[in-house]
């Protein structure tokens, strides 16, 4: 409850009256009220967009009134209780932070404002009887506009690297799916190449392969009817069967080299490792290999045509021991990396070796060279430091997925 004091000033003026017959005084009195019987202006209502708030429960939880920003428009009611009542009471009031000066508004009781921006803003009024002396509030009223998140520093820098993002993301995606585009379209062309080569595969087979058969076995025939040979004849057909077989061997090589299924590890060491068994199977001297070939080498796949040149590689290789090496024991073995995807095979024999000067020539052994670079392979040849020969064949795997 508010306590007001009263404080009277009391005016005084002694009036005379004079007549011929007579004088008369009088005395009379005035009595002002001084401005501390007025109670300090309070806020009666507010409005926030036009709907009206009890201020008790605006301000239960907090010492200020909180608009959201797309709520910004207030109205404040205020007032003032007076003693004497032949004077009107004048009101102005001021929003620190919007309103640059008092504004007064007479008897009037209200204050409108649209639009506040975000900040803080205070709201001060005060009342006056005679328009001299004024009450201010003691309980100013503080007003938070709360700032639109869009409107802080990081607001646009956020929304910058949002955007940075989707484009990029926008970007990927459109690179994805055009590699996707391109493996479909290898996948396919790839799948349609094998169907391809097994087909030229088995073509070739049927009519390379048996016509090279039939002339053989056509040569060894004429061979038996013809009982007066003559020399030239006997050399002629003996050439004609030798080359023969060389063809059907080089076609059966073509062949397999065609068919997809030599394009794995598994199928080069297991074509090779048969072509040494043969090879050696009546020579003087022993063919081993020091390696189990493993079914997870078909999980191996070299590029195409690759096969076919590690095979005629080694075969030079194993041909030229075989001639060449006067040695007794001929090994082979081979490794495969899958950490560094690199494979590596080795051709080693305890013959003569070869010359050091011809180790080191750059047209010594041309044709292995030429293969193995055509393969993007590396082929080394040493000397054995317990005599003999070592050829050494390594490459990169194209795909070792899987080993």
């Amino acid at each position: 409850m508010a306590i007001r004091t009263q404080i009277v000033y009391l005016k005084t003026a002694i009036i005379f009256f004079c007549s011929f017959n007579f004088c008369q005084f009088s005395v009379a009195s005035t009595i002002f009220f001084s401005q501390s019987d007025q109670e300090s202006p309070f806020i009666e209502e507010i409005w926030i967009q036009g709907k009206q708030h009890d201020i008790d429960s605006l301000l239960a939880n907090s010492k200020w009134i909180s608009l959201p920003f797309d709520k910004n428009s207030i109205t404040i009611q205020f007032n003032s209780v007076k003693e004497a009542q032949d004077q009107v009471v004048q009101y102005a009031y001021l929003l620190e932070g919007f309103d640059s000066a008092w504004v007064f508004t007479g008897d009037q009781r209200r204050a409108f404002y649209a639009n506040l921006t975000s900040g803080s803003y205070t709201f001060k009024f005060k009342s006056s009887q005679d328009g001299i002396s004024w009450q201010i509030t003691t309980t100013p009223l503080r007003i938070v506009v709360i700032t639109p998140f869009w409107s802080y520093w990081w607001f646009p820098l956020i929304a910058m690297l949002f955007v940075v993002l989707i484009l990029f993301l926008i970007y990927k995606l459109r690179v994805n799916e055009a590699i996707n585009n391109v493996l479909e379209l290898e996948k396919i062309r790839k799948s349609e190449t094998e169907a391809l080569r097994v087909s030229m595969a088995r073509d070739f087979h049927d009519e390379m392969g048996n016509k090279l058969a039939s002339i053989i076995v056509l040569v060894s025939t004429l061979e038996l009817l013809i009982k007066d040979k003559t020399e030239e004849i006997k050399k002629a057909l003996n050439r004609i069967e030798i080359d023969s077989k060389a063809l059907f061997s080089g076609t059966k090589t073509f062949i397999w080299s065609i068919d997809p299924k030599s394009d794995t590890l598994y199928e080069i060491l297991n074509y090779i490792i048969h072509f040494g068994t043969d090879l050696y199977e009546n020579a003087p001297m022993d063919f081993f290999v020091k390696n189990q070939v493993t079914e997870n080498l078909t999980k191996a796949n070299m590029r195409v045509g690759v096969s076919r040149q590690i095979f005629f590689i080694l075969k030079e290789a194993m041909t030229n021991s075989l001639v060449h090496s006067k040695a007794t024991k001929i090994d082979l073995s081979f490794h495969v990396d899958p950490t560094s995807s690199t494979f590596m095979v080795t051709l080693s024999d305890n013959g003569v070796g070869l010359d050091q000067k011809l180790l080191e020539s750059p047209r010594g052994l041309r044709n292995m060279r030429t293969r193995a670079e055509k393969i993007d392979c590396h082929l080394a040849l040493s000397n054995n430091l317990d005599g003999g020969l070592a050829v050494t064949l390594s490459g990169i795997v194209s795909d070792s997925h899987g080993l």
